[in-house]
């Protein structure tokens, strides 16, 4: 079981956070790789200039950088603060964005009806059903009606029931057919769910991760999910290496750290105020307000 707790407990300290999150695309050679390939290609009909977007659990923003460029406005929900904080830091300048921390299962900060399209990618497998659950409820109150959510969750329920040990972190309890039933529950539609073998070594077996597309659509009825395989998943993760390799995509194992990001958003606020304030007794305050902020 991964209860919300434990995901707390994990994903909340600054030393699992050590290449911020990035090392875990180095399957594919670099993040921008990852994206390019796979998850754009599955995106792109949901983001536009007029999208606001919705991503629960971004971490330390990997794929924040991608949804920021194809969105309208942005907001990131994540249960851990240490997570939050690093992405407003990160993310300073960018006025679409916004960032709340939550309770691993509220999306209370966002607006009823006001969401186009729901991201999350590569955190939700690691959540139990005390966390699927109230996402998918609080979604069928966020999504626009015509909206959509990309939803990365674990398909392991079906292989490791009887197991203390589960591959990748990923939750024992969760599995694709209970993500259709809470979405008929909530009045959603599960359009499609795409099975993939996550298989870091030849001795793993079994698609034990699930990409589910969800609508949220007042005037459809009896929807039949499109269930299917994908048995490529490696091979794309392989041929985006090579060609990230030889074609010169950047990697990205290393990252700002905290103190360097304080240090920037010191900097930028510095040169905003600068360029902004021109004279006299509000230049002063807002400088001496300034060295408060130092690192």
């Amino acid at each position: 079981m991964v209860s919300i707790e434990e995901n707390k407990n994990s994903w909340g300290k600054e030393n699992n956070w050590k290449f911020g999150g990035n090392e875990w695309s180095e399957s594919w050679h670099s993040v921008e790789a990852q994206w390019l390939f796979f998850l754009y290609p599955r995106i792109k009909k949901f983001l536009s200039e007029k999208t606001t977007v919705l991503e629960i659990a971004p971490g330390y923003g990997r794929w924040t950088q991608y949804l920021l460029k194809n969105c309208k406005k942005y907001i990131g929900i994540d249960l851990n603060s240490n997570c939050i904080n690093y992405c407003k830091a990160r993310f300073f300048m960018n006025p679409k964005a916004k960032f709340y921390a939550n309770n691993g299962k509220s999306l209370e900060k966002v607006k009823d009806n006001s969401i186009d399209f729901c991201f999350s990618f590569d955190s939700l497998v690691h959540a139990d059903k005390d966390a699927i659950e109230p996402y998918i409820q609080e979604l069928s109150k966020k999504l626009k009606d015509g909206g959509f959510a990309f939803i990365h969750h674990s398909n392991c329920a079906q292989y490791c029931q009887n197991s203390i040990h589960t591959p990748h972190w990923r939750s024992c309890e969760v599995e694709h057919l209970y993500v259709q039933e809470m979405c008929k529950k909530y009045n959603l539609h599960c359009i499609s769910q795409e099975l993939i073998k996550w298989q870091v070594h030849e001795e793993e077996v079994g698609y034990i991760d699930c990409i589910s597309i969800i609508h949220k659509n007042s005037k459809m009825k009896n929807v039949t999910t499109s269930v299917f395989k994908d048995e490529f998943f490696k091979f794309t993760q392989n041929y985006a290496g090579y060609l990230a390799e030889n074609y010169g995509f950047k990697e990205e194992k290393d990252f700002i750290s905290h103190k360097h990001l304080g240090f920037l958003k010191f900097r930028r606020l510095k040169y905003k105020i600068l360029s902004f304030v021109s004279f006299g007794e509000r230049r002063k305050r807002y400088l001496e307000r300034l060295e408060t902020l130092k690192i």
